[in-house]
């Protein structure tokens, strides 16, 4: 077998045990934090910061894949937030600029698990925490619904 046959078959290889590689789900994540608030003050709603590790947590994958991929999940998010998507991945590395903003917000709101989702008001205030462990599309739903209802008093 020549290098790039064998350069394929390692790849589909890592792809067959490891799953696809980390990915967000598909919602309309703002790429700053910054653009998220102005967009957030525009729609007078909460921004939601997604600190997660989609290429080596395992919880991170389950929101991912399990919650955040659900229709009632993505639409809660969509309806009622401007997400914001914190990626520290392992097997991919991020451009320096993007990680050092990242290591930045985690240190700001002192992300210390994976994946950990804080709501923010429109000062950029924390509202709402959840490290993540084994929450439900039900459980989490909830949670959401909670964060919206106290953004909105």
């Amino acid at each position: 077998m020549n290098f790039p046959s064998l350069v394929k078959v390692s790849v589909l290889l890592v792809f067959c045990v490891l799953g696809r590689p980390g990915k967000a789900c598909n919602l309309p994540f703002e790429p700053s934090l910054e653009g998220a608030q102005i967009k957030a003050a525009g729609r007078k709603c909460p921004v939601l910061l997604l600190f997660t590790g989609l290429d080596w947590s395992p919880r991170s994958i389950v929101l991912d894949r399990r919650l955040l991929e659900h229709a009632i999940i993505e639409k809660v998010i969509e309806d009622s937030f401007v997400p914001v998507l914190v990626d520290f991945p392992q097997r991919v590395k991020l451009a320096p600029d993007l990680q050092r903003t990242n290591l930045a917000l985690a240190e700001r709101f002192n992300v210390t698990h994976f994946p950990t989702l804080i709501a923010l008001d429109g000062n950029g205030m924390e509202m709402g925490r959840l490290k993540f462990s084994d929450e439900t599309v039900e459980s989490l739903k909830q949670i959401l619904e909670n964060w919206v209802s106290t953004f909105k008093k």
